[in-house]
């Protein structure tokens, strides 16, 4: 953790380059109402999200997704809020308000998933949440639905390194 402009920062304690290992990467992606990414995932894996929020207004990202059941994030830029819903467990919904300070500044959002727990670094740990729920059911795909114009810069997605499996 650290101190920025008065604001506590806080960081990944996994090491990406030692952990995971590039699986996709995407850039430039428009997508429409209605229309969706879908990403083969993995029970372990990091997702990072690079948008412009004056180019896009709202989204959602289901992870662990199976036929029937996902964790769903709702990035609502018009309301600067995120929403974390999810099918797994008992939990209800988990709101995080204020997200950017700027719209006319990139956003970032890291995932970092595993069998139980998500975690979304918003902003390089401007703003972070834990998400857990015991099921171990879970899907583990991954896919981005845009709800009106949606504009992402770039979309990575990592795989777990085969030899911490």
């Amino acid at each position: 953790m650290t101190i920025e402009k008065h604001q506590l920062i806080q960081q990944p304690a996994v090491k990406l380059d030692e952990y995971f290992t590039h699986s996709s990467y995407y850039e430039q992606i428009m997508i429409n109402a209605n229309e969706k990414v879908d990403i083969n995932g993995d029970h372990t894996c990091y997702l990072k999200i690079i948008f412009s929020p004056s180019n896009t207004k709202r989204f959602t990202i289901e992870l662990n997704k199976s036929e029937t059941q996902s964790t769903r994030i709702v990035v609502d830029v018009e309301n600067l809020r995120i929403s974390f819903v999810s099918d797994y467990g008992h939990q209800n919904q988990i709101n995080i308000d204020h997200i950017c300070e700027n719209l006319n500044e990139e956003m970032t959002l890291e995932f970092f998933i595993d069998l139980h727990t998500i975690e979304l670094f918003i902003n390089s740990g401007a703003k972070v949440v834990s998400f857990t729920a015991y099921d171990p059911e879970k899907g583990k795909n991954i896919s981005i639905h845009g709800e009106g114009k949606t504009e992402l810069k770039q979309v990575i997605f990592n795989t777990v390194r085969s030899n911490l499996r």
